[in-house]
């Protein structure tokens, strides 16, 4: 997971973090499976898990690596719980910021007289500027995806409806809420710009 990651490289905190909430999850979980869910190499999961043991967090139970097992204690559990509530503050304050830099793009088509906007794309992703573009005040007046396996299904309380359908819905614009096959999708509805239908992307 970590590898694929370009600005938010994991801290020593959030490794802490991984690594015991898989001990607690599974206390016969081996190093290399935690090395494998923190990006570590299993010298420095040892290293971890040494440290653990001597501030008291977690207990070991076993004689080599081939049969320990790993308990957090009371202790441990309230630094899990610390570690945690320190995580969920700092992604909420990422998605805040996200947030307002969507909404922040979004005012300028809103100020050109764009109302009534499609959303292309159901991802995760597309949710954050879903919720802006509701918060400006745009009319979000379909929702449609270029994944057959998606047709019918619901997002944000919305049917998701083929591409195909954008041009029967007739709206102001076009928002491409995708970021992995944003080049694609603009290459498959082009041709609504002849049509009068603006295609924003983010």
């Amino acid at each position: 997971m970590f590898n694929r990651l370009k600005f938010l490289k994991p801290s020593p905190k959030l490794r802490e973090l991984i690594l015991l909430l898989h001990t607690e999850r599974d206390p016969c979980v081996t190093q290399s499976k935690l090395a494998s869910y923190a990006s570590l190499a299993p010298s420095m999961v040892n290293k971890y898990l040494k440290e653990f043991v001597k501030k008291k967090i977690i207990k070991t139970n076993g004689n080599n690596r081939k049969d320990m097992t790993y308990h957090i204690t009371e202790s441990g559990l309230a630094y899990l719980n610390q570690l945690f509530s320190l995580f969920m503050n700092e992604t909420l304050m990422l998605h805040r910021e996200t947030k307002e830099e969507y909404m922040s793009r979004l005012q300028r088509f809103y100020n050109d007289g764009i109302r009534r906007v499609v959303f292309y794309g159901s991802a995760d992703m597309a949710q954050i500027s879903f919720n802006a573009a509701e918060e400006i005040g745009f009319e979000i007046v379909g929702i449609v995806d270029g994944d057959p396996s998606k047709h019918g299904k619901f997002f944000a309380g919305r049917r998701i409806d083929p591409p195909s359908a954008i041009e029967d819905i007739q709206p102001d614009a076009v928002l491409i809420a995708s970021f992995a096959n944003r080049e694609k999708i603009y290459h498959g509805i082009s041709y609504l710009e002849k049509k009068g239908i603006r295609i924003i992307s983010l």
